[in-house]
């Protein structure tokens, strides 16, 4: 998208053309990631992961960022633990190996892969740069 925009002004101010920009712009990965770098610092961190590692004053202090309302926040840190407590209980039945098997041989599980696998490789693959990548070179 960023070289989208970088493109159409570009033989305007240089001698390239949008045809030279086939390998892509470098350093376009850049732009989008300097704020991004700058601005995580000032997301709270995840109450869910507070309440995993045990850490609930902290937790309810995140919660208090996300949600304004100390009923909103409570009926959250709830909602959570409840969820916690479940995941315990079935996870504590199986190990990593059994829940990566689980991925290719239930039936539900597969075409779920299946189609998250796919999505993935179309995101991955749409956009005229990226089919340019993998056109042969002239």
């Amino acid at each position: 998208m960023v070289c989208d925009f970088l493109a159409v002004p570009l033989p305007f101010f240089t001698r390239r053309t949008v045809a030279d920009l086939q390998d892509g712009i470098p350093g376009a990965p850049f732009l989008p990631a300097v704020p991004l770098l700058l601005l995580i610092y000032l997301c709270p961190e995840s109450p869910r992961w507070y309440m995993k590692k045990n850490r609930y004053p902290e937790a309810w202090k995140s919660m208090r960022r996300l949600r304004h309302c100390d009923l909103q926040v409570a009926r959250d840190i709830f909602y959570i633990h409840s969820q916690l407590e479940i995941e315990h209980q079935i996870l504590k039945e199986t190990n990593y190996a059994q829940r990566f098997v689980e991925l290719f041989t239930v039936p539900r599980i597969r075409r779920a892969t299946l189609a998250a696998f796919t999505v993935m490789l179309a995101q991955q693959m749409c956009g005229k740069y990226r089919l340019g990548l993998v056109q042969p070179k002239r």
